[in-house]
């Protein structure tokens, strides 16, 4: 298997997290897309993403990850 095509990063702005998805996000590389967004994403911040840089995404690579744990409602 050949080395991966894909490459993440992040900015942290105020009250929102960017991630750049950039080569070619498949079924291969959907894991580390997954992994990656719950490591960087800080709680409370809408997260944008930007996917400019790819030049290949399969419908395996556009899986929604799971969203963070809400904080109990307040009674």
């Amino acid at each position: 298997m050949g080395t991966s095509k894909l490459r993440l990063a992040h900015q942290y702005l105020p009250h929102m997290s960017v991630i750049a998805i950039a080569g070619e996000a498949s079924r291969i590389t959907s894991g580390q897309v997954t992994d990656y967004l719950a490591r960087i994403r800080r709680p409370g911040d809408q997260v944008i993403v930007d996917l400019s840089g790819l030049r290949l995404l399969d419908a395996s690579g556009i899986q929604a990850p799971p969203a963070p744990p809400m904080a109990p409602a307040c009674t």
